[in-house]
């Protein structure tokens, strides 16, 4: 099973949080807070951006299968 990951954007700060959802296991966490996006590791700016153009309102479209879902304007579910 792929690694789940929160993503949330601060828009007043552009600090992004990335709390990882499984805890049991002993794999590389990347859990914690990015000052901006270009120190997110590339594969998570990737999956971001991808997910941007998802329209959250939407339950139709507000997901990517392997990439994650969109929750609404600030707030990502990515997988690993």
């Amino acid at each position: 099973m792929d690694n789940l990951y929160h993503v949330s954007i601060r828009t007043d700060t552009s600090h992004i949080k990335i709390t990882r959802i499984d805890t049991f296991t002993l794999e590389k966490d990347i859990s914690g807070v990015y000052m901006s996006e270009t120190d997110l590791p590339e594969w998570v700016r990737r999956k971001l951006s991808a997910l941007s153009f998802c329209d959250w309102g939407k339950r139709s479209t507000g997901s990517i299968d392997g990439v994650g879902k969109r929750i609404n304007e600030h707030d990502f579910w990515i997988y690993e």
